[in-house]
């Protein structure tokens, strides 16, 4: 409070307050927050009472804001087989950003039915990215080469999946 008193009070060498001097305009002072009025004498509890429904019921609801920006949604989620999923939280250091590609089962407006590990799960849009799989007949000069075939041995127990991914050249 004393702070603000010095910043409000005139200077006499300046004729002006060094709030002015300082943001342009005058501070707003606590008291000048509050409107006073005549004096009138405070209602009785009954009187409060019975109009206070009354002026519940003349509340209007406020409508919800509208957000001036959209969200980028990738419009390759409409029709991708596969999805990285973001990992929301706390990560740890140079944990990825994203989990591994998983097989998306069904689509719905805002949300995404994907295959993880056996068991189904909805995931938000806003935290899908599109996986891209390498097609063996890609000719482009940008892109890599398929990577040779990798086939399982012969071990009993040794099963090996190959998933190449395209990636997104300038």
């Amino acid at each position: 409070m004393v702070l603000l008193s010095i910043r409000t009070s005139v200077k006499e060498n300046l004729g002006r307050r060094s709030a002015e001097l300082f943001y342009g305009t005058s501070l707003r002072l606590p008291g000048e927050f509050l409107v006073f009025g005549p004096i009138t004498q405070p209602c009785s509890i009954q009187y409060y009472a019975t109009n206070l429904p009354d002026t519940m019921e003349k509340l209007q609801p406020v409508p919800p804001r509208t957000s001036p920006t959209k969200t980028f949604v990738s419009q390759d989620l409409d029709d991708c087989s596969h999805i990285f999923v973001r990992v929301d939280g706390v990560k740890r250091p140079l944990q990825q950003p994203y989990d591994e590609p998983y097989r998306v089962v069904k689509r719905t407006r805002k949300n995404l039915i994907i295959d993880r590990c056996g068991t189904t799960e909805v995931i938000s849009m806003d935290r899908a990215k599109p996986a891209y799989h390498l097609s063996d007949n890609t000719q482009d000069p940008g892109s890599l080469p398929a990577p040779p075939d990798t086939q399982a041995t012969d071990h009993k127990h040794s099963t090996k999946k190959q998933i190449t991914f395209l990636l997104y050249c300038h």
